[in-house]
């Protein structure tokens, strides 16, 4: 299995894999309402110990680390990953992430995130990454367009949470792209 750290050029954060020892700052980072409002629904509130237990064994049983903790001056904040697709879209890969509250507009989930996509482009075979985001999540956008997305267009009541339907924000970055701005 990779367990490498992601290192982000900034000696404050951190990208690392999750482990057990991580559950109670887990849990207490993850169980609040504004974290879970722009989550997909299998992203529960309240946020218990069963569900961090959960979500930490699948994701540290990744081979390769697709999951990682956010990690801000020693601190678990949020996660960033990512998932890939085969087929005709082999080297697509979409990117998410989520912070907790606390650490929201500090600018750390756009280090995180742009550490993740470095790596995917330099080292995963990624050709092209995709941040899907639901449009009452302004902040999330914000990330992907300082990581160097463009955004691509609206997918119309992409997104049902608690049976209300939200259109999703299409942004993306192709490797070409990404190239030319390093």
């Amino acid at each position: 299995m990779t367990n490498d750290l992601l290192r982000t050029g900034r000696d404050d954060i951190v990208l690392r894999p999750y482990d057990s020892g991580m559950l109670d700052e887990v849990v207490t980072a993850a169980n609040h309402p504004e974290v879970a409002r722009y989550m997909a629904d299998r992203f529960p509130f309240p946020y218990t110990v069963d569900d961090g237990e959960q979500w930490i064994d699948h994701a540290s049983s990744q081979d390769p680390t697709r999951s990682y903790a956010v990690v801000w001056n020693g601190e678990f904040i949020g996660g960033v990953g990512y998932e890939t697709f085969e087929a005709e879209l082999n080297g697509t890969v979409e990117m998410g992430w989520w912070l907790t509250p606390s650490a929201w507009h500090q600018g750390i989930m756009a280090v995180a995130a742009r550490a993740l996509m470095d790596d995917l482009f330099e080292n995963r075979g990624a050709m092209r990454i995709e941040a899907p985001v639901m449009h009452a999540n302004p902040n999330s956008g914000r990330v992907a367009e300082k990581i160097g997305m463009t955004f691509e267009g609206v997918a119309p009541s992409r997104y049902v949470k608690h049976g209300v339907r939200y259109d999703q924000l299409n942004h993306g970055i192709t490797k070409a792209q990404w190239e030319s701005t390093r």
